[in-house]
C-alpha cells in the first residue's frame, strides 16, 4: 500500500512539474485541453451515430412490418418485368428463358442446361408474390420443348406415312 501511495505522489508531482513549467506549461495545458475536448467530441459523435443507426433500424423494422420493402405487383406487365429481374439473379444461365404473364399465370419458355437449372428457375418464379401458377415449357438441349413434342411426333408420323406410300407399288 505504501508503494502505491509513493507512486501516486510521484506521478502527481511529475504531472504538476510538467503542466506548471514556466516555459512550456501554458502550451502543454492548452494542448492537453484540446486533446481532451477532441476525445469528448469524438465520443459524443460516436454515441450520436449509434443512436441514429438504431433509430434507422427501428424505423426499417416498423416499415417492413407494414409491408414496405416487399414487392407488390401492379398488373401482369409489372409482374412480367419483375420476373425478368428475378431471373437475372438466378445462378443458372437464363439468357434463353422468357416469361409471359396472363392473370398471374406465368408461362416460362426456353432452354436450360440441366434439371437443376429448371428447378432453380421455377423455384425463383414460384416465390414471387402475385404468381398464381407456373406453366413450364423449359427443356434441355437436344430435347423438344414440351409444347412442341406432339407436333414433332405428328410430323414424323406424317413423313413416315408419306415414305411408306411412296414405297408402295402402283403409286
Amino acid at each position: 500500500m505504501r508503494k502505491v501511495r509513493t507512486l501516486v505522489v510521484a506521478a502527481t508531482g511529475a504531472a504538476a512539474a510538467y503542466f506548471l513549467d514556466p516555459a512550456q506549461g501554458r502550451a502543454r495545458r492548452a494542448r492537453t485541453q484540446d486533446q481532451v475536448q477532441s476525445w469528448a467530441t469524438a465520443r459524443r459523435r460516436d454515441l450520436d451515430r449509434t443512436a441514429r443507426f438504431e433509430a434507422g433500424v427501428r424505423a426499417g423494422e416498423e416499415a417492413e412490418a407494414r409491408g414496405a420493402g416487399h414487392y407488390h405487383p401492379h398488373g401482369d406487365t409489372d409482374l412480367q418485368e419483375h420476373l425478368r429481374m428475378v431471373l437475372s439473379t438466378v445462378p443458372a444461365p437464363t439468357g434463353d428463358v422468357t416469361v409471359e404473364v396472363v392473370d398471374g399465370v406465368v408461362r416460362v419458355r426456353g432452354q436450360v442446361e440441366d434439371r437443376d437449372q429448371v428447378d432453380q428457375v421455377l423455384g425463383a418464379i414460384r416465390d414471387v408474390p402475385g404468381v398464381v401458377s407456373v406453366e413450364s415449357l423449359l427443356h434441355l438441349p437436344g430435347t423438344p420443348a414440351p409444347n412442341k413434342a406432339a407436333a414433332i411426333e405428328a410430323s414424323d408420323h406424317a413423313a413416315a406415312a408419306l415414305e411408306g406410300a411412296a414405297d408402295t407399288p402402283g403409286h
